[in-house]
């Protein structure tokens, strides 16, 4: 598979010959609001709960479990973890430092779980072993705690995909299964499909007037989405679909590496039509798009095109391999990711590797490497649920600027989805921890990196208020 090796950098895309076009969101895309919105509504409930219920002074977040298509599952997509970091956010954001002084909330308590054998909140057994476990908490002068107990959550989609019910659980050290603290349904929004790991495309002659209407987005990538699962309908995944049904296709080949290391540091590097390769199709397999797997002996490659010609729109895309951006391997949702830009006159762009920015200095570029089986293998503890998959993110430039109230949910929006501070030391308090999720100004605009490519420049440019058209997913590895 691609393979993701410490210190590597991706090679980037080239405009024919020109710099190439990195967007630098000027207002973030507001997402899934009605579930930010209902968790900071809870979150008090949930922190009396624990504080009066459980005794708990230490509470730790779990990811979510998701229920579509007839079953739960603990790895459908972003969503998982996304729920955990929407809910410990929502509970740090609206935590009292008099009233809830007793409650300190532990950072990423997920990831601490993952890495204890057994561990789980589905059986007593499992249970135990949560608090086994040392946790860092996000405030306090301990670097390393014991968790009092957990919160955790099931999210049910209906089987329309149109809505989606809420159950936020406690656990404490009763030994006792999880108990409901409160539950809610609200609309499955088209940000939700996407970290559900859905595909759609909005793409009709509404849309392309560039204008931005929230619910006839949500009710096109329901539609798309169902008329997918529906065998009446038999509609086709995304990267599957004609040029003209599409905004952006991705071009997918396997090169020698061999090859591209003589080619390295040469203007052959990033021309993949002078490169030994071989394009590799999508196919519908299972349900979903898939690509062959590569090999050990070679590189990938993507060029990135405009599908349909006649749509002349300038397009943001972000491509994430294994849950990461190709640039800066970003986490987290992709709408607050950095974006490649096609502009209106671009047809398509190269795109070798990964691409790391760093302050004041030069981009560097890392080949996307494929691994051995082996080493491939050893890349689950690393990327979850999302390794094996290559999924494109398309935006457009909306027109018109969001209102004042917009933008006010465009900023709680990335306050609670904002990625948890991992490695970060406790602060000196619950107020100073708030004070610093306050969202930034600039938002984030594996296939792993392996060998160091050559220079490319890039060139940072504005995309103001992006609003998101299409999401796809390709499968290709198989763990």
């Amino acid at each position: 598979m691609f393979r993701r090796t410490p210190g590597s950098v991706p090679t980037r895309p080239v405009f024919a010959g020109l710099p190439l076009l990195l967007a630098v969101c000027l207002v973030p895309p507001a997402r899934a609001g009605d579930l930010e919105e209902k968790l900071l509504e809870e979150a008090p409930k949930v922190l009396e709960y624990m504080r009066t219920k459980k005794n708990c002074g230490n509470v730790g977040v779990l990811k979510g479990r998701v229920f579509k298509d007839g079953q739960f599952s603990d790895n459908v997509g972003p969503l998982n973890r996304n729920f955990a970091r929407r809910l410990e956010n929502a509970l740090i954001s609206r935590a009292e430092p008099k009233r809830d002084a007793a409650v300190t909330i532990l950072n990423d308590a997920t990831e601490v779980a993952a890495r204890i054998e057994g561990a789980n909140h589905l059986t007593k057994e499992g249970i135990r072993k949560l608090f086994e476990g040392d946790y860092v908490p996000h405030w306090g002068r301990e670097k390393k705690v014991k968790a009092d107990g957990f919160v955790a959550g099931t999210l049910k989609f209906s089987q329309k995909m149109d809505t989606l019910t809420v159950k936020i659980l406690a656990i404490g050290r009763d030994g006792e299964l999880p108990s409901k603290i409160t539950e809610f349904t609200i609309d499955a929004e088209a940000e939700l499909l996407l970290e559900a790991n859905e595909s759609f495309v909005l793409k009709d002659a509404d849309f392309d007037k560039f204008t931005f209407d929230r619910d006839k987005a949500n009710k096109k990538a329901l539609e798309d989405v169902h008329k997918q699962k529906e065998k009446e309908y038999a509609a086709k995944p995304p990267p599957l679909r004609n040029n003209d049904e599409l905004l952006v296709c991705l071009d997918i080949y396997y090169v020698d590496k061999d090859d591209y290391r003589a080619a390295r540091g040469t203007p052959r590097e990033f021309k993949v039509d002078q490169l030994r390769h071989r394009k590799v199709p999508v196919e519908y397999r299972n349900q979903r798009a898939e690509v062959e797997e590569p090999r050990e002996s070679e590189c990938v490659y993507f060029v990135l095109r405009r599908a349909d010609p006649r749509y002349k729109g300038r397009l943001g895309v972000v491509i994430m391999i294994n849950g990461r951006n190709m640039i800066n391997e970003e986490p987290g949702s992709a709408e607050h990711c950095r974006k490649w830009i096609l502009e209106e006159d671009d047809q398509s762009v190269t795109l070798g590797g990964y691409c790391y920015l760093r302050d004041g200095g030069k981009p560097e570029w890392k080949m996307m490497d494929v691994l051995s089986s082996e080493e491939s293998r050893k890349l689950t503890s690393i990327y979850g649920d999302k390794l094996g998959q290559i999924s494109v993110h398309t935006f457009v430039e909306g027109k018109e600027e969001p209102d004042g109230d917009e933008k006010l949910r465009r900023g709680a929006h990335k306050q609670m989805t904002a990625a948890l501070m991992k490695g970060k030391p406790p602060a000196e308090s619950m107020a100073a921890r708030q004070l610093e999720m306050r969202p930034a100004d600039d938002p984030l605009g594996a296939i792993a990196p392996g060998e160091k490519g050559g220079d490319r420049e890039v060139k940072r440019v504005p995309f103001k208020n992006p609003q998101l058209r299409s999401s796809a997913t390709i499968i290709y590895y198989r763990p």
